[in-house]
């Protein structure tokens, strides 16, 4: 089981029906959280994403994006949350930096996908999300992350992955660098950042950052889980 499941798990049998995470109108508990989070992974897995593939995001924030990304954790694979500005060359170059294999991304972010798409020889699967019409990627399969959402499947946690997480630079010195973190070195960022803050269940955080960007996800989101907090 990957470290951020057993997180999630721990978390839901402690916090059960609090609410973790609100997003405009809607509100998820920590039960839901778990349960999402599963149902995507199952999902993912069975459009064929396993532990091996390195996984790229270009999402705006939503909870499609927070639940693409705990699914993918779940799973284990090489996590690659990217700026969804970035287009053309330098696109390109950050997913063939990263050995990109999967793609998901909003449906405002195909076509630039679509341009670099066919010389990104790793790439073989893009999941799509809304309920647009899916672009014709050459021979990259195309899906909708939609159905991996709707799955039915138990997940099964995984044994072993390789837990990683690759973080880009805001490339102020050149193309943006790719800076590998483990679950593990992110989990200890997130309750260092929770201890010192001291955050506990009656705090609720609000996060008007990127979910690509570190600040979102590890001084953001997991510390508030970690903490039994919302956000």
């Amino acid at each position: 089981m990957s470290l951020f499941h057993q997180l999630l798990r721990d978390r839901a049998a402690e916090h059960g029906d609090r609410t973790a995470l609100l997003f405009d109108t809607e509100t998820v508990s920590y039960a839901d959280l778990l349960d999402r989070s599963e149902r995507v992974a199952a999902g993912l897995r069975k459009a064929g994403i396993g532990a091996d593939d390195h996984v790229a995001l270009l999402m705006d924030n939503s909870l499609d994006c927070v639940f693409a990304w705990l699914a993918s954790s779940l799973l284990g694979c090489t996590e690659v949350p990217i700026n969804p500005q970035y287009r053309g060359q330098l696109l390109h170059y950050l997913l063939q930096d990263a050995d990109v294999t999967a793609v998901i991304c909003d449906a405002a972010y195909v076509a630039q996908l679509a341009e670099v798409a066919g010389t990104l020889p790793k790439l073989n699967l893009v999941l799509v999300g809304g309920d647009g019409t899916l672009p014709d990627l050459g021979g990259i399969r195309v899906g909708r992350f939609n159905e991996c959402d709707a799955a039915s499947d138990a997940f099964e946690p995984v044994a072993a992955a390789p837990e990683r997480v690759i973080l880009y630079t805001s490339g102020t010195t050149g193309p943006s660098k790719g800076v590998t973190h483990t679950q593990r070195s992110c989990l200890t960022l997130s309750r260092y950042n929770a201890e010192m803050m001291e955050y506990g269940r009656d705090d609720r955080l609000l996060n008007f950052f990127p979910l690509y960007h570190q600040n979102a996800r590890y001084t953001g989101v997991i510390p508030a889980i970690w903490a039994g907090a919302s956000i």
